[in-house]
């Protein structure tokens, strides 16, 4: 039997999605060049799939975003020089990128796959260089939870848009993996998206009255605290030895660190209206050699490298949101929304060459461009 050419188009994106997210964390986990240019040959083929699709749909907040980006860019490039015309290239693609993900024709299976396949990688690099060691060599293991976070956020957010049932074991998958890395904000984080999905998926079903719904959430709520107190005991010898850990225990979730880097950016940035305005040169803070332009916070990155326009485009785009998701009654898309926007506060996981950027992108604009808040009845796939 022929197979039609919309099947293999519609296999051929997915499976390109899949290969993304799973390239992705390869790509960080073993720097061989090979795996570099394996990496860059999916991303351009996300693009060009994302961007000349067989019906061509131009977003305009996508269009506007953009341009925003790029205008903002330019200017820094002029006028501080945190950006790069490398940095824009790459949040071109990751544009691009954004149409592909929120294609009709994607198979939220394929994303699925990538969440676990991904968080098995992580795992076994984990146990193979031993609890508690880097595994990206110079970055945080905290950076695990954003690579596992990137593909489980779009996978949650279609699976709410096509009224799909809610699975509380891609959010487990990642909480474990995520407490495996050892990473402080990755743990707390990962935990609340699993209370959410845990929350959402236990009241959400229609057919259960109030108790069985309670009963069913103590439950997952026991397992997973077991789960996590199992995995614990386990390992209990070697955390007792591992510096995290101790840091985890001394300091909570921001540690001292962080809290010297904001000031010193915040107290630069208001000595003059340039900085304000366009944002504070890199080469004027101390900090950031040891630090290589990691503020660990995203939004002063993203400050730093685009000025005041795009932080506060931001942040408005988000307060919006959250109101079209309460509205709509859109709780998966508000839950992933907000603990991705919670994680940015503590780490750099947006800018132009940074793959969060896409779903940043996603997370801003999929609610708009697809009409989320609007109720697509009879619409079905």
């Amino acid at each position: 039997m022929k197979t039609k050419p919309y099947s293999i188009r519609k296999a051929s994106q997915s499976i390109t999605v899949m290969l993304y997210f799973v390239a992705l964390v390869i790509h960080n986990l073993y720097h061989v060049t090979a795996i570099d240019l394996l990496w860059y040959l999916i991303l351009i083929t996300c693009f060009l799939l994302g961007t000349f699709r067989k019906k061509i749909i131009i977003y305009k907040h996508l269009v506007g975003l953009v341009l925003l980006f790029v205008l903002s860019g330019v200017l820094n490039i002029l006028f501080v020089g945190n950006t790069s015309v490398f940095d824009i290239v790459f949040l071109v693609f990751f544009a691009g990128i954004y149409q592909l993900l929120v294609d009709d024709e994607l198979d939220e299976r394929f994303i699925l796959a990538a969440i676990y396949l991904d968080c098995l990688l992580v795992a076994f690099t984990i146990i193979k260089t031993g609890l508690g060691k880097p595994i990206f060599g110079e970055l945080s293991n905290n950076f695990v939870s954003v690579l596992l976070f990137l593909p489980t956020i779009v996978y949650y957010i279609r699976q709410e848009y096509y009224h799909k049932k809610i699975s509380i074991l891609p959010a487990l998958a990642v909480t474990l993996t995520c407490f495996l890395a050892m990473g402080r904000a990755g743990i707390i984080t990962s935990a609340v998206l699993l209370f959410f999905i845990v929350l959402y998926a236990t009241f959400s079903d229609k057919n259960w009255d109030n108790a069985r719904r309670l009963a069913l959430f103590r439950v997952g709520v026991i397992c997973t605290a077991f789960v996590l107190l199992g995995v614990f005991l386990l390992f209990l010898d070697k955390l007792l030895a591992i510096t995290v850990f101790a840091r985890f225990s001394r300091y909570g979730m921001y540690g001292t660190g962080r809290m010297g880097i904001w000031e010193e950016y915040i107290s630069t940035m208001a000595k003059d209206v340039k900085s304000i305005l366009l944002g504070v040169e890199y080469s004027q803070l101390p900090l950031m050699v040891r630090y290589r332009n990691n503020l660990h916070n995203s939004f002063l990155n993203m400050h730093a490298d685009y000025g005041i326009l795009v932080l506060f485009y931001i942040i408005y785009m988000f307060a919006s949101n959250c109101f079209r998701c309460i509205r709509a009654g859109k709780w998966i898309y508000l839950s992933v929304m907000t603990v991705l926007f919670v994680r940015a506060c503590t780490d750099k996981l947006f800018g132009g060459g940074a793959a969060a950027t896409c779903i940043l992108i996603f997370v801003l604009l999929h609610i708009r461009d697809k009409g989320l808040w609007k109720e697509r009845l009879g619409k079905s796939r």
